[in-house]
């Protein structure tokens, strides 16, 4: 993955990385990109949109479960207020990375 792509994607998103997170991001956006390529959609709008495969992932059954208590849910959390998960503030966009 090009460190110029990286880069420019931290900018979009607002990301600050690190190098190791950098390498981390750059392996997990190679899978990313090799899942898509091994979907193999034809493009010419033939094809039925019920006629994907549906045995290529594995699946379970959907069986309701209880929720996670929120104070466990809340516990992994790196800044909580009130009860909620504290999130970094949305850049705004401006500059040479719109």
């Amino acid at each position: 993955m090009d460190p110029d792509l990286l880069r420019r994607l931290e900018s979009l998103t607002g990301l600050a990385c690190d190098d190791g997170e950098r390498v981390a991001l750059a392996r997990d956006l190679r899978e990313m990109v090799r899942f898509v390529e091994r979907l193999d959609v034809p493009l010419d709008g033939d094809a039925d949109a019920q006629s994907h495969e549906t045995d290529v992932v594995p699946t379970r059954e959907d069986v309701p479960q209880p929720s996670l208590p929120p104070a466990d849910a809340l516990s992994a959390a790196p800044a909580v207020a009130d009860g909620c998960f504290l999130t970094p503030p949305v850049r705004p966009r401006g500059g040479d990375d719109d």
